[in-house]
């Protein structure tokens, strides 16, 4: 009924009309069997917001991400878990649902393995080539973890758990996403061992990455205000308020 709701719609259709328009050219051309074809979100449901919109429309969620909590900007799994879908009639069987977590860092190498097309040696990269996976030759998971990284919050998946790290001012909570998808109860009391080396991996991680914009931005201002002249610290450092 609402504006906001209208314009996500017609979005929504614009979207599967023009997808509708690539495949039916694929057809027309005769490639269809041996075109890989994805077709990725980038974040989960996004809240209507009035920039450059109309200041009387209301501020509401547009889609759903059902039982799952969270939306496009943060780091729960309704934000993070998006549809992923791959087509390719000549190597891929149709209809199959893969379980296992993977993520956008993996089209690359998936993409390059479908060519024939070699990684350089020097290249280092966080994605893999699933196709092995789903074709079913290869077993296990593709990843042993994976990360999410924004400024001083993210996540970390490694089987059904999750550390997640909404901010530097709370502690991280942690989850175990197949028996609670909704991360609804933090287990870390119940899980000290889990929760700890988790929370020590994602420091790890974090403290290779550059600072954010923003966390520079603080950090230089906090310096100045301080009458310090320092450069801003690790990010693990700033999680833990040293």
């Amino acid at each position: 009924d609402s504006e906001p709701l209208q314009l996500y719609a017609a979005m929504v259709l614009s979207i599967d009309e023009n997808v509708a328009r690539i495949l039916e050219a694929l057809d027309r051309l005769e490639l269809t069997e041996n075109t890989v074809v994805m077709f990725i979100s980038d974040n989960g449901p996004s809240y209507s917001y009035n920039v450059g919109w109309p200041e009387h429309w209301e501020r509401q969620l547009l889609g759903t991400a059902g039982e799952l909590s969270g939306r496009k900007g943060n780091f729960g799994e309704g934000g993070i878990r998006v549809p992923y879908l791959i087509r390719w009639p000549a190597a891929l069987p149709a209809g199959k649902v893969y379980e296992e977590p993977i993520s956008t860092l993996d089209v690359y190498p998936t993409f390059c393995a479908a060519a024939g097309v070699g990684i350089p040696e020097e290249m280092n990269l966080d994605g893999v080539n699933l196709l092995p996976y789903l074709q079913g030759e290869e077993g296990g998971a593709p990843h042993d973890q994976l990360y999410w990284f924004q400024s001083d919050r993210g996540a970390l998946r490694e089987g059904d758990w999750k550390l997640h790290v909404a901010t530097a001012n709370r502690p991280p909570r942690l989850h175990n996403l197949k028996e609670d998808p909704g991360e609804l109860r933090d287990l870390a009391e119940e899980n000290v061992e889990v929760y700890e080396r988790l929370q020590n991996d994602w420091k790890t991680f974090a403290a290779e990455l550059p600072l954010s914009w923003a966390t520079r931005y603080e950090a230089a201002g906090r310096a100045f205000r301080e009458g310090r002249d320092d450069p801003p610290r690790p990010l693990h450092q700033l999680q833990e308020g040293n």
